[in-house]
């Protein structure tokens, strides 16, 4: 299950493989400080930035993409979309699909059965999230699902692949092994260092479109709906699922690793000549 990274350092955090606790604020706080100097970069701003009500903003800075978002999930979702619909449609749009494209018919039925097996494979709020990003982009119901899913079917295809004799995959644009991020975390004092690599298909697109969105989640009320936090991503991620850090220091961190330890699950949907789940 994917997961954002709101209520992390509070409660169990689900689909990650590292994470680190730094000084509480201190990694938020730096990253908000170095991108608080901005006043040249133009931003393309929504709502106002005072009071607790919907706000966004996009600026360019240092070569990244920097969003600051404040809202529900709906509105978060809708104002991502907004703020970024041309860089979504020109390059993460045809991007996802033109990777679908390139595979067999059956993924398309696969992702039907992976529904059918694992419905919480997005909670609510992330559903909320996504439906206000189709919404804003007229992306049909599912869209930004189905988007997500590679997260899932990455790790799980080259693993099959590999625990039925097949060979590992290799990156077109790095030419390395595909599923190998790595974590490091290093003390100094009261200083605390968390870097990460990203081993993961898509290589050549991701690089350009760097993207750090810094989210205040808010109920409809406009009050706090659990900690602010900063992501790491990339253009196309709504979800702090990839690197992230929250206000009270939690660091999480996803990683991408092809194991030959694979059992088939609850019968079998055949994906060319392999069976998976």
């Amino acid at each position: 299950m994917l997961r954002d990274g709101r209520n992390a350092g509070t409660g169990p955090t689900a689909g990650t493989d590292a994470g680190a606790i730094v000084g509480p604020l201190a990694a938020f706080a730096l990253l908000a400080a170095f991108f608080a100097h901005s006043a040249a970069a133009s931003p393309t701003c929504e709502g106002s930035a005072a009071g607790p009500g919907a706000y966004g903003c996009v600026r360019e800075l240092a070569g990244h993409t920097v969003l600051n978002l404040r809202g529900t999930d709906a509105e978060i979702g809708a104002m991502y979309g907004r703020l970024q619909a041309n860089e979504l449609h020109g390059a993460y749009v045809p991007m996802m699909e033109g990777m679908y494209g390139e595979l067999p018919g059956s993924f398309e039925r696969l992702w039907r059965g992976y529904l059918r097996r694992f419905p919480r494979f997005m909670d609510e709020p992330m559903k909320v999230r996504a439906q206000g990003l189709e919404g804003a982009l007229g992306l049909p119901a599912g869209t930004i699902a189905r988007y997500a899913w590679f997260s899932e079917l990455g790790t799980v295809g080259p693993a099959i692949a590999l625990a039925t004799g097949g060979s590992a995959q290799f990156d077109g644009v790095t030419g390395g092994t595909i599923g190998g991020c790595t974590s490091f975390v290093a003390r100094d004092g009261d200083t605390t260092v968390h870097a990460r690599n990203v081993d993961y298909w898509g290589m050549g697109f991701w690089q350009p479109h760097a993207t750090i969105v810094f989210v205040d989640p808010r109920t409809a009320s406009g009050g706090r709906d659990g900690n602010r936090y900063a992501q790491l991503s990339d253009l196309g991620e709504v979800w702090a699922g990839t690197t992230g850090v929250n206000e009270r220091g939690l660091v999480v961190t996803t990683h991408l690793h092809v194991s030959r330890d694979v059992a088939p699950l609850d019968g079998a949907l055949t994906l060319s000549p392999l069976a998976l789940f």
